[in-house]
């Protein structure tokens, strides 16, 4: 049985924001923790009587051709399918000194146009970025097109912070 102890670990489980998982929450219902962690299974078994809920309301009101006598017991809105998360190792090119003319030409703003295949892969690191919660070095969440650049750069700041050979390169 699968267990998560924080919110985001849990979402990402389910394929779901944090903000969308704390809504659900909320719901009347929805499974405690259990030994300070979520449980997988009892989730999805309780979104899974919410969806038979769902049904059942649904061939109620086919039965009755009255919304009104039935959409006052609807439940909460279930999440919609998302795709899964996919997660890829890069090896990443870093020169120790940064020569003076790339310095000059690197003036601390960068304008990006996308053309098609680098676009969708920008947007689906920005949507990965979203749905697991990923947050930037200063704790604020990764959530405009320039939070997507600074959130790369922050973890290229710390995969050098813990290795200080800083000239390992890639085996041919």
């Amino acid at each position: 049985m699968a267990t998560y102890k924080t919110t985001s670990q849990i979402a990402a489980a389910l394929g779901i924001s944090r903000d969308e998982f704390q809504d659900l929450e909320k719901q009347p219902g929805f499974p405690a923790k259990e030994n300070g962690e979520y449980s997988l299974d009892a989730i999805k078994t309780w979104l899974a009587g919410l969806a038979a809920a769902a049904l059942d309301q649904a061939a109620t009101l086919d039965q009755t051709g009255d919304p009104a006598a039935v959409a006052h017991e609807v439940p909460a809105e279930l999440p919609p399918e998302q795709p899964p998360i996919r997660y890829i190792t890069l090896q990443i090119p870093l020169c120790a000194a940064v020569p003076k003319h790339i310095e000059r030409n690197s003036l601390g703003r960068v304008d990006v146009k996308f053309r098609e295949q680098r676009y969708t892969a920008f947007c689906q690191l920005h949507a990965g970025l979203d749905r697991t919660n990923a947050r930037m070095q200063d704790e604020r969440p990764v959530s405009i097109p320039a939070d997507v650049f600074r959130w790369v750069l922050d973890q290229i700041i710390e995969a050098l912070s813990q290795d200080q050979t800083h000239d390992s390169r890639p085996s041919p």
